[in-house]
């Protein structure tokens, strides 16, 4: 048995219970999480490549802009674009 009622609450704090069941506990055993689960699991395993790839990246672009007079490069890295 996952719940039982008791009419001890008003019917509003029953109802917002319902609600956190219905939203938080039975995705967990109606399987609706599975795939969610799967992509998390997959992106906390690969972060550490994507990481790698983001600031090799960033590096390429601040060098490109460093070397071009059209754009300053602003403490941390924020690109500053001069008006058009």
């Amino acid at each position: 048995m996952l719940i039982r009622v008791e009419d001890w609450a008003p019917r509003e704090k029953i109802l917002k219970s319902y609600e956190l069941l219905a939203r938080y506990v039975m995705p967990q055993f109606q399987g609706s999480l599975v795939g969610i689960q799967t992509s998390n699991q997959w992106a906390a395993d690969i972060k550490d490549s994507l990481q790698v790839n983001r600031k090799a990246a960033l590096q390429a672009a601040e060098t490109l802009i460093k070397n071009d007079n059209k754009y300053e490069c602003a403490p941390g890295g924020l690109i500053v674009i001069p008006p058009l």
